[in-house]
């Protein structure tokens, strides 16, 4: 979909959504082998000048976890799971959601270090609040762009001198893209939230985006499951991408059929923004 018509040079910037393996289906997945799994979808990051994906599990050994009390799955995954940023070439981890302070604080650190080590940039988390909710910025051949991540507040959100992940945080994230824009980046939003399963964003969320979008974001992505897409002034709010790559768990029938399903969302910006 194109919302305007660009002027030049653009950049195309590729989003996926959840990518989550775990402990159960590591050992499958490198047998069968990344290349194996995701070679149909390789050629589309490499077409992008940014990839970026949601990685939506810590990476750590055992001896490194300490899981936390909360409701839900405590997710975990061995780290040779970076291995499919490595193979798919992603250039940025998304680290904000409910599930990157699974194992506590020790594992998040291990997580930033391991996809950090493997050649990927992070963003939305930190060995504290403040390191967790600053923008990544970046220049793309000349063009600035910032990502601006965070969750909506659940169990692992960092606090004042806690690792954890960037929470939602309205009055804060204006301020933020205030800034970035008077430093010249175009901003992208990147919200972890929304109602598990439900197609289509709560009117609260259309709300809280549209505000955004007035406070100067360029683009943005929520995080219910696949769910359309809204211009509002002229600036692109998608619904999110769903799961990319999220294998089944031990009670694979507690989702709808939509869990597997997702998209890769790519957008171009120029100077002008998306």
């Amino acid at each position: 979909m194109q919302w305007r018509t660009p002027g030049k040079p653009v950049k195309h910037v590729l989003i996926a959504g959840d990518i989550a393996p775990n402990v159960v289906n590591i050992d499958e997945i490198l047998n069968v082998g990344v290349s194996n799994i995701f070679a149909e979808v390789k050629p589309c990051f490499d077409a992008a000048d940014l990839s970026i994906v949601q990685w939506e599990t810590p990476l750590a050994k055992v001896e490194d976890t300490a899981p936390i009390a909360k409701s839900g799955p405590n997710l975990l995954c061995d780290p040779r799971g970076v291995e499919i940023m490595k193979y798919l070439g992603a250039k940025v981890a998304l680290l904000a959601n409910n599930h990157v302070g699974d194992q506590g604080a020790k594992a998040v650190m291990e997580t930033i270090r391991i996809i950090e080590d493997a050649g990927v940039r992070t963003v939305g988390a930190g060995k504290n609040l403040d390191e967790a909710v600053k923008p990544l910025c970046l220049d793309l051949g000349g063009l600035k762009l910032a990502l601006v991540n965070v969750a909506e507040h659940e169990f692992g959100t960092a606090e004042r001198n806690a690792p954890g992940s960037a929470p939602l945080d309205p009055p804060v994230m204006l301020d933020q893209i205030r800034e970035l824009k008077k430093q010249g980046y175009l901003v992208l939003v990147l919200l972890h939230g929304g109602h598990e399963q439900n197609p289509f964003p709560s009117p609260r969320m259309v709300k809280l985006f549209r505000a955004l979008a007035d406070g100067g974001a360029d683009a943005q992505l929520p995080h219910p499951l696949p769910g359309g897409d809204d211009v509002h002034n002229g600036k692109p709010v998608i619904y999110s991408p769903g799961n990319f790559y999220f294998p089944a768990r031990q009670n694979p029938g507690k989702h709808l059929p939509t869990w597997h399903l997702g998209y890769l969302t790519r957008i171009g910006f120029d100077e002008a923004g998306a």
